[in-house]
């Protein structure tokens, strides 16, 4: 994710001397890019820390959530509510990296402008890397054109540390 700051900023730095030095059209197109770059990388970013939030309420309220008395900003959350992630690949020349979206609610979050976000993002970012970036692009173009990734909240906290694997003596 870093990727997307770092390329924005040196795209930022190389378009403002464009500007300077009087080639207009270019500088301008580069700055607009570089733009979009680095508000994708907060805007990611901000997801990153949505999504470590809700992970980390999902273990507080492991007993809550199993018994069927969890409620997470207004919805109820049960063992078996099924959640949806997005994917996004970013590249530049050798480097490729992958993020995922915060995880969504099925049937109470509109995703579909999320899931056209993360889409987009991949087809302008994701193809610039060999040999990883096409193929890391159609892998998340893939996912996202079914559904994103579902997962349901008990197979979520099974991959994660429950309080009954926490203090479990061998």
């Amino acid at each position: 994710m870093i990727l997307l700051l770092l390329v924005g900023g040196v795209l930022f730095i190389y378009s403002c001397f464009n500007l300077y030095s009087g080639i207009y059209n270019e500088g301008l197109v580069g700055i607009a890019v570089s733009l979009i770059m680095i508000l994708e990388y907060f805007y990611f970013l901000m997801e990153e820390r949505k999504n470590d939030k809700f992970t980390k309420w999902l273990l507080e309220n492991y007993y809550e959530i199993i018994e069927g008395n969890a409620e997470y900003n207004g919805i109820k959350i049960y063992s078996d509510t099924e959640l949806k992630q997005y994917h996004a690949c970013f590249s530049f020349i050798t480097l490729t990296t992958k993020v995922s979206s915060r995880y969504f609610v099925k049937d109470h979050h509109f995703t579909p402008v999320r899931n056209l976000i993360y889409s987009l993002a991949t087809l302008v970012f994701g193809w610039w890397s060999l040999p990883r970036g096409p193929i890391y692009t159609l892998e998340c173009l893939f996912k996202n054109l079914f559904g994103g990734t579902k997962v349901t909240v008990n197979e979520l906290l099974s991959l994660r540390e429950t309080p009954f694997t926490q203090n479990t003596q061998l």
